[in-house]
């Protein structure tokens, strides 16, 4: 199947990490065009704008019509994509297969794959979920540290700028370089990595620890890692990813801003300690919730399965004893399915006392 040309890319999701990125890959002059909701695609073009706030001040203009540089193009229909070199996946990973085999029918159909596609979900095999979409020839495997928080319609408090990281080729996947030109060109951080499994544990050993800890404390990511009986919770948590990650045959693995095998060579209290000092003088514009917290909070569905589940499958089938993620699972499912079932009622104008 031949492959597109030119420099257009698509961003899928319109929450806190699809404004992002679209806002800044249109500012640095690319023509990007966002697939939103349909309620999400409205808001946004009755406002005309996405503005960033926060640790990064942006306003770009947003609206229907064809993607032109500094102006990002909003459709709310998968068939109205344009042809792409790019496309970046920034939906919740419950919501990643639905929405990827809608974007890739459409590019299958119009009989020209994009050059790379990659997503930026938490939780384990978003690559292989990509690769039935579009097969496996564009899929470039990726995550994100970079945080951020919508707080109304096209509007995003950016708490982090942090690394996207992208992983080398393994086979006949797409470049990785290409990918990383248009972020860097975009002042977002990017590098590639050689190990994509290191890279995918280690990730999701930081999403463990952070959002098993914020979610049943429902305080900001950064006291994870201020106060030290968060911390050594943490730890806990990250211990036991650790222990799976081995029986897969996998290292975690120190990343600029993730140093996770530091943390684990230290032990609980040392790695606690060192967590402290590194976010002592953090100011306070950048300490917003865990993105399984806003969830949370707005009654919305979570990751818990992508994340929490899944961990907890693969340490079962290495028989690996992870009592404390397992009992996290246990309890955020429990507060998913209460959110789930209180919204529901108040769709249907009903409520228990």
């Amino acid at each position: 199947m031949a492959y597109a040309e030119g420099s257009e890319l698509v961003v899928v999701g319109s929450g806190s990490l699809g404004l992002a990125f679209s806002a800044l890959l249109a500012l640095a002059g690319f023509p990007v065009t966002l697939l939103a909701r349909q309620q999400s695609g409205t808001e946004l073009l009755q406002k005309r704008v996405i503005r960033l706030e926060g640790a990064l001040e942006v306003e770009v203009a947003c609206g229907d019509g064809p993607a032109s540089p500094k102006r990002v193009a909003v459709v709310s229909d998968a068939g109205r994509l344009p042809s792409a070199e790019g496309v970046v996946f920034t939906t919740k990973a419950h919501h990643l297969p639905a929405v990827a085999n809608a974007v890739g029918e459409r590019y299958r159909r119009g009989g020209a794959l994009p050059s790379w596609v990659l997503g930026l979900q938490n939780g384990l095999g978003k690559e292989s979920v990509l690769g039935q979409a579009f097969g496996p020839g564009p899929v470039v495997g990726a995550t994100t540290l970079f945080s951020a928080e919508r707080r109304a319609p096209g509007e995003v408090l950016v708490t982090g700028i942090g690394t996207t990281y992208l992983a080398a080729a393994q086979d006949a996947s797409a470049d990785p370089a290409d990918p990383q030109a248009r972020f860097l060109a975009a002042s977002l951080p990017c590098e590639i990595v050689d190990d994509l499994g290191a890279l995918v544990w280690t990730k999701l050993a930081n999403a463990v620890g952070v959002f098993g800890v914020s979610a049943l404390t429902r305080l900001p990511s950064i006291e994870v890692h201020r106060r030290l009986p968060l911390a050594l919770a943490y730890q806990a948590l990250l211990q036991e990813v650790g222990r799976v990650a081995f029986a897969e045959g996998v290292a975690i693995a120190d990343f600029p801003g993730m140093s996770l095998r530091t943390y684990l060579d230290l032990g609980p209290e040392r790695a606690a300690a060192l967590m402290g000092e590194r976010v002592a003088g953090v100011e306070p514009k950048f300490t917003g919730n865990s993105s399984m917290v806003q969830d949370l909070e707005r009654e919305r569905s979570t990751e818990v399965e992508e994340v929490f589940g899944r961990f907890v499958e693969r340490a079962r089938h290495h028989e690996v004893s992870v009592p404390l993620a397992e009992f996290v699972y246990l309890i955020l499912s429990g507060l998913e399915q209460g959110s789930s079932t209180q919204s529901l009622e108040q769709e249907k104008g009903t409520s228990h006392p």
